[in-house]
């Protein structure tokens, strides 16, 4: 369980997105918002308000979801595992609302890490399984890293190491042939 929460801080440290999406003022905030979630939660409230300002004004509203997953991320390292989940199903209904794919999957993602821990791997396994195919139907593959990830833990944690094995090396390789930063030292890691 805890190799689980560790990847889960070390996913958090990528990029959600990419801050390239934004105008350079909101992307500026949005890096800011991400660094405040870290550690600082008067910083992290109060740029992600003026982001949420930057993102209504600019017509980029997906970015409201994004910082709903950064408010959450705050929390899950808080051990506020309730709160996090609630930012979670904030930023989820967010991302439909905006039609932001990507992090609606991703949302989905962070909420399943919470509920592991209460749900189980069968349940775990058959919702990151439903992920998978939704991230890979839309050529998310940095979403289907998240998932690789997240799916060789859960088998290795279950002793089906041989399984969770195969896994790290798809993982490996989709990271590599898509120039996925960070996610091939992830997988070389676990």
């Amino acid at each position: 369980m805890k190799k689980i929460n560790l990847f889960f801080i070390c996913f958090l440290l990528s990029e959600i997105v990419g801050f390239s999406q934004y105008n350079k003022e909101l992307a500026a905030l949005m890096v800011k918002v991400k660094d405040a979630s870290y550690h600082d939660s008067a910083l992290l409230f109060k740029i992600g308000e003026q982001a949420k300002l930057k993102a209504t004004e600019f017509n980029q509203k997906n970015a409201l979801a994004e910082i709903d997953l950064y408010y959450g991320n705050y929390f899950f390292y808080m051990q506020q595992k309730e709160r996090a989940k609630n930012y979670f199903l904030q930023a989820l209904k967010k991302a439909e609302k905006y039609n932001d794919s990507h992090l609606k999957i991703l949302a989905k993602i962070r909420l399943v890490y919470i509920e592991d821990e209460t749900e189980g791997p069968e349940i775990t396994l058959q919702k990151l399984n439903l992920l998978f195919y939704e991230s890979k139907r839309q050529n998310d593959y940095k979403n289907s890293a998240e998932i690789i990830n997240f799916l060789a833990l859960t088998k290795e944690k279950n002793n089906e190491i041989e399984d969770a094995v195969k896994l790290y090396l798809e993982g490996i390789a989709i990271s590599e042939a898509h120039q996925l930063e960070y996610y091939p030292s992830v997988f070389k890691n676990n």
